[in-house]
């Protein structure tokens, strides 16, 4: 039971930035993918909510439970399962660990 969440209504995919060269090895650009990680809950973080990330105050758009860890300053963006409407996208700037649950929490 604990380890896998019973409710995860959303999808999250992280962004990965590639570097684009034509065939003689000039900078094109950088073109972005969205790869899959893992089924999640984003919830909308209230106004009231505040974390403190390396000595500042921070107030969370979003706070997310997960089955796999995305790293710290990964930017990410969360579908819905059923629509496929962008719930919420932003930079991850915390995660935390919970031991009981085996479930990571992190905040947008």
């Amino acid at each position: 039971m604990f380890g896998k969440l019973t409710y995860a209504p959303h999808q999250l995919y992280v962004s990965e930035k590639q570097k684009q060269f034509d065939e003689f090895g000039n900078y094109e650009g950088e073109t972005e993918t969205f790869t899959y990680v893992c089924d999640c809950r984003c919830d909308d973080a209230g106004t009231r909510d505040a974390i403190s990330v390396r000595g500042e105050q921070f107030f969370p758009s979003y706070h997310l439970a997960l089955e796999k860890k995305v790293e710290t300053g990964a930017f990410v963006r969360i579908l819905d399962k059923e629509d496929g409407s962008i719930r919420g996208e932003g930079k991850i700037v915390r995660v935390a660990y919970s031991n009981y649950f085996k479930l990571y929490r992190a905040w947008i």
